[in-house]
């Protein structure tokens, strides 16, 4: 009897959400700074190792998980590009988040790539020195609108000091 085996070309060692919010009180702004998180901070004691960051569309997750705003619409995503900051410089310069997509949503409008953007094991991201920019000079929730949240996606690997990979909670 033949037996088949599936594995995964790479899979998830670790997964972080970042929620970013943007209220009408934002409307107009250029930029966006994204929030610090905890769990994606590089210390003494570990390095984080982004491997990949993903844009949630609103096919994909309708409403963000800790502020409960909905989801960016596709039409404001299509307006924005990111940069992001690892190891002290500005590595990843206006990247249209758009290109952070990659699932297809059935009889969705939302632009994908087929095949995920990977990041080339970018170390040490200074997460709120990077920021989101609007393209056109105007950006935010439109006045009155209750906002919505830029929702990134990040699968990352922590490494110990001596650089074997940490798995579970930090000791």
């Amino acid at each position: 009897m033949n037996q088949v085996i599936l594995v995964q070309e790479e899979p998830i060692s670790c997964f972080e959400i970042i929620e970013t919010t943007v209220l009408a009180a934002a409307a107009g702004t250029f930029t966006i700074q994204l929030p610090d998180s905890q769990q994606l901070r590089s210390d003494t004691d570990q390095t984080i190792v982004v491997k990949a960051v993903r844009v949630t569309v609103p096919g994909k997750l309708t409403f963000g998980p800790v502020t409960g705003l909905p989801i960016a619409p596709v039409a404001e995503l299509a307006k924005i590009s990111m940069t992001l900051y690892s190891q002290g410089w500005q590595r990843g310069h206006n990247m249209p988040l758009l290109n952070f997509n990659d699932v297809v949503v059935p009889g969705g409008t939302e632009p994908f790539r087929h095949v995920s953007t990977r990041l080339n094991d970018w170390k040490k991201i200074d997460w709120p020195k990077s920021y989101f920019l609007y393209s056109n000079g105007s950006g935010g929730a439109a006045p009155g609108a209750t906002g919505y949240c830029i929702m990134l996606e990040v699968e990352y690997v922590r490494l110990k000091a001596d650089g074997t990979i940490m798995e579970g909670p930090n000791p």
